[in-house]
């Protein structure tokens, strides 16, 4: 098991297929790499089959500002124009309207336009069970 979502994913691309057949990743993994990576997504993009589990998990992040620095950041977090470069350059989805989730953008099969159907992450209660049972 590796240590990140990202080692994950380096690895696969580095190793391919057949050391690692199937990933569970990050949606914007492989979005960004795709927009990063023009060549390198040309020739990979038809060994790569993006999927979405029903429901899937949205991994959601808290930013807590504690200063007024901090403040300034979640005005910038909240900024249509920011939100908008997350998802072209980084494959980050937002909530604010206007934005838009232009899937043809990034040029990967199967991407979903919305994402619909979702579940809340585990506690860490439930997460150590879950370890515990896979150990």
């Amino acid at each position: 098991m590796e240590a990140s979502s990202s080692d994950l994913f380096d690895q696969f691309l580095k190793t391919g297929m057949g050391a690692k057949p199937m990933i569970a990743g990050y949606e914007n993994q492989l979005l960004e790499f795709a927009v990063e990576n023009p060549e390198d997504w040309e020739q990979l993009k038809d060994d790569i089959v993006l999927i979405y589990p029903t429901p899937t998990v949205w991994s959601s992040h808290i930013y807590i500002a504690l200063d007024e620095a901090g403040e300034a950041g979640i005005d910038a977090l909240l900024d249509e124009g920011i939100q908008r470069l997350a998802w072209e350059n980084h494959g980050f989805r937002t909530e604010v309207s206007g934005t838009g989730a232009d899937e043809d953008h990034f040029g990967v099969p199967h991407l979903a336009a919305e994402i619909t159907q979702v579940a809340a992450m585990p506690s860490y209660a439930a997460m150590e069970k879950i370890i515990a049972a896979l150990s």
